[in-house]
């Protein structure tokens, strides 16, 4: 898993913003894909500490989806 940002730009007042997203790649029978798994609103996080973000939540959903 990682996380993806995606800048937007709002079409109304013109104000840009970035939008993040928590993506799970896999594979099906057509190739690789990506599936979004959680959309985070705001991400006040340094982007060399991203992946240890993704991987301490698909941990807790692992563990939440076991029990």
């Amino acid at each position: 898993m990682f996380i993806r940002e995606t800048p937007t730009v709002n079409k109304k007042t013109g104000v840009s913003y970035s939008k993040y997203q928590l993506v799970e790649s896999y594979r099906c029978e057509k190739g690789p894909r990506q599936r979004i798994v959680m959309t985070l609103t705001e991400l006040d996080l340094d982007k060399s500490l991203w992946p240890a973000l993704a991987n301490a939540i698909a941990n807790a959903i692992t563990r939440d989806s076991l029990e």
